[in-house]
């Protein structure tokens, strides 16, 4: 299953972003680029500003899921690590991971929409947000009690 999040997510985010960076041309001069927190927009910006934010959003996307593939160089915080539970952290660092590119991929997607004005930002932005850091808080918690 994790396999299938990790292929998915970067397949969609890749199609995504190309998707976007090809209807550029379409959109106004000037596009909602900064939302407030309630989702008004205080900063407009040419549209060829989404080229550089696809542009870091694919490199973080695509870093977290390299680092799936090597979890030895992960910070397993305040844990001990031994031979007995090395490979229970390393599963689970995997899995956080796989779930952080599920939830960037997720949060690219209402970023893009948004400033495409495909839909508002508001609500979309609070849950993947939220998908991102109750993930995150999941799988830390479950690595400190790994024993």
């Amino acid at each position: 299953m994790y396999r299938l999040l990790l292929t998915g997510s970067l397949v969609v985010a890749a199609c995504y972003s190309l998707w976007m960076l090809a209807r550029i041309p379409s959109m106004p001069e000037q596009v909602p680029m900064h939302f407030a927190s309630d989702g008004s927009v205080n900063r407009y910006g040419s549209p060829w500003e989404m080229a550089g934010l696809a542009a870091v959003m694919s490199v973080m996307i695509a870093g977290c899921a390299v680092l799936t593939r090597y979890p030895r160089v992960f910070n397993f915080g305040a844990t001990r690590v031994t031979g007995r539970n090395i490979q229970a952290h390393y599963k689970n660092g995997v899995q956080m991971m796989v779930w952080l590119v599920l939830s960037l991929t997720v949060l690219q997607i209402v970023m893009f929409g948004a400033i495409a004005g495909d839909w508002s930002m508001t609500p979309a932005v609070w849950f993947a947000m939220a998908l991102m850091l109750g993930s995150m808080g999941f799988f830390i918690v479950r690595m400190l009690r790994i024993r």
